[in-house]
């Protein structure tokens, strides 16, 4: 998985910087150095959605093993931190603050469970507000082949959210027992499958607490309505006003073609080339489409890089270990 994950980093660098330098590097220059103001504003506002998503992870955990709703916005913000600026596909992310959970004194079966039911939440509400974006794309000329494209996307994006669905339902030791490294003791998956079990559990639990699920699902949706809200204001800070619907398209379709490609890291070029076409249909100039990617990248290493050093002492420990295996490996033979 690592040699993709390096490779299509390397793409989707490649594909950013073909971007910038067939749209007036210039023009995106003058945009990035005209203020702070857009990187500032983007920044300080990014606490909004997290704290939305923080709140709605929390009601996913079992209420006895519960921690303060700051905690929570802290393991979001590195979890979020470590999958925007690591090369990890998207989802390493959401295991360190699992793995960070179960160290505030979660059990690591209702800690996993509820960060697999938190992944779920977010494809389900994504579903939603992608469906919503392209309904008000609509509205602005009839369907074609980027619509299509977003139907697609949808798809996806439900079909995961029904994979975890089907673990909640019939098991992740069920699951895994069906795939063939798992079989016959293979690969030290006994201990795994036991492991599986506590998790089965946590599961079952939190499908069980319908109301939380209910509470959940809305809160989570409200945080992604509320990250258009950032698109609506960088646009107006760097001279290329839109309307509320506009900024709601630009983000929910630009997001949804960034969670296809989860095996990017950060969707680096998928999502820039998404915001271009669809900032297009509004009649944004590419260099100020592209200026919007780029200042939202920024706000990514702003608001991530405190993240990912608060992550890095906080696992030290694991940091160490594996730093240590892949020295040794590398001085093998």
């Amino acid at each position: 998985m690592r040699p993709l994950v390096i490779a299509c980093a390397l793409g989707g660098i490649t594909l950013l910087a073909t971007l910038v330098l067939t749209s007036s590097p210039s023009a995106i220059l003058s945009i990035l150095t005209g203020g702070a103001a857009p990187l500032v504003a983007a920044s300080l506002y990014r606490s909004v959605p997290l704290s939305l998503y923080a709140v709605s992870w929390r009601y996913l955990i079992a209420p006895a093993s519960r921690v303060r709703t700051l905690t929570l916005l802290r393991l979001r913000w590195i979890g979020e931190s470590v999958n925007a600026l690591l090369p990890v596909a998207q989802v390493g992310g959401d295991v360190a603050r699992a793995r960070l959970l179960a160290q505030r004194g979660a059990p690591p079966g209702v800690a996993a469970a509820s960060m697999v039911a938190d992944l779920g939440m977010g494809a389900a509400t994504q579903v939603v507000f992608t469906a919503t974006g392209a309904v008000a794309l609509s509205v602005h000329g009839s369907l074609g082949s980027l619509e299509r494209g977003i139907v697609i996307i949808c798809v996806a994006l439900a079909t995961g959210a029904s994979a975890l669905v089907i673990v909640a339902r019939v098991g992740t030791r069920r699951v895994l027992r069906w795939l063939p490294m798992f079989q016959r003791g293979r690969v030290g998956g006994s201990n795994l499958l036991a492991h599986a079990a506590n998790v089965d559990q946590a599961l079952a639990d939190i499908v069980a607490r319908r109301a939380d699920l209910s509470l959940a699902f809305a809160i989570h949706l409200v945080g992604w309505f509320a990250q258009a809200f950032e698109t609506w204001v960088i646009l107006h800070l760097i001279g290329a006003p839109i309307s509320a619907s506009g900024a709601l398209v630009i983000e929910s379709l630009s997001l949804a073609a960034r969670s296809a490609v989860f095996v990017v890291p950060g969707g680096v070029g998928v999502q820039e080339g998404a915001l271009m076409l669809l900032a297009a249909r509004f009649g944004i100039a590419a260099p100020i489409a592209l200026s919007l990617g780029l200042i939202k990248r920024m706000r990514e290493v702003v608001v991530g890089a405190p993240a990912i050093v608060s992550w890095s002492i906080a696992e030290r420990h694991l940091l160490d270990r594996l730093w240590r295996r892949v020295t040794r490996r590398g001085g093998e033979p």
